[in-house]
C-alpha cells in the first residue's frame, strides 16, 4: 500500500496472489499490474474471472 500510495510508480505485484478476493484488494489499492501465473496453473484462479475483476 505505502508503494502504491507514495512512490509515484506504476507497482505490478507478482507472488501471493491466492484468490479472487486477493485480486480485488490488489486492485482497490491501485496497482498497475499482478503476476498470477500459479494461481491459474493451479486452478486456484481463472482467467475469465481474473479478467472480469480487472476490467470492473
Amino acid at each position: 500500500r505505502e508503494m502504491v500510495e507514495t512512490s509515484g510508480l506504476q507497482i505490478v505485484v507478482a507472488g501471493g496472489v491466492s484468490g479472487y478476493a486477493s485480486l480485488q484488494e490488489l486492485k482497490d489499492l491501485g496497482v498497475a499490474g499482478v503476476i498470477v501465473g500459479k494461481a491459474i496453473y493451479s486452478g486456484a484462479i481463472a482467467l475469465k474471472q481474473a479478467m472480469e475483476i480487472a476490467c470492473a
